[in-house]
């Protein structure tokens, strides 16, 4: 008989538990330390945005050979080699190419505002196969693009109109373009 799963409370759960839980139960779910964080419902804008982009980037994507993937698992922090991961995380968008993720990954805010561009951050920059990490507020016209530099390290540089480059995956990103399509004034 298979137990039923934690839920998600102040005990530390397994990476197991972990799985157990978010494959029985609906909605988004990332892993930190033993807990497990309840994403939510991302409102209507976030998901639009969500949408959008993954529209605007798809062609470009394909012909590169990699594609967007939305709301994906994605484990970022392993304990020790051979132990289960300490850190699981559900980004909104992120590029995989070659069945693995690479290049950009991408947040869009909402009320989590400080996870995003703190800890999320940090955990982002730590693994070298993303060049970018892509902020895209929901709730105002306001992008952040997160490069990593010669020495490693993300650098930031914020954008309220016009476009941004992707250097990660070769293209300009229309943010008027993306807000309209997202239908956000």
């Amino acid at each position: 008989m298979m137990q039923e799963p934690k839920p998600p409370d102040a005990t530390p759960l397994t990476y197991a538990e972990f799985i157990a839980y978010a494959e029985a139960h609906e909605g988004r779910f990332e892993f930190d330390d033993g807990l497990i964080v309840d994403m939510g419902i991302p409102s209507d804008a976030h998901q639009d945005l969500t949408f959008a982009l993954a529209g605007f980037i798809n062609r470009h994507l394909r012909a590169m050979g990699c594609k967007p993937r939305l709301a994906s698992r994605l484990v970022t922090i392993s304990g020790e080699i051979g132990k289960p991961p300490k850190k699981e995380r559900s980004p909104d968008a992120l590029v995989i190419c070659d069945g693995k993720p690479r290049k950009m990954v991408c947040e869009i805010l909402s009320l989590n505002r400080g996870e995003d561009l703190g800890k999320k951050r940090e955990e982002y920059e730590a693994m070298p196969e993303f060049e970018e990490y892509l902020v895209i507020d929901s709730i105002t016209h306001w992008v952040r693009v997160y490069r990593r530099g010669t020495e490693g390290l993300f650098r930031s540089d914020d954008h309220i109109g016009g476009s941004v480059r992707l250097d990660s995956i070769d293209y300009t990103l229309d943010i008027d373009a993306l807000y309209r399509e997202a239908g956000i004034p």
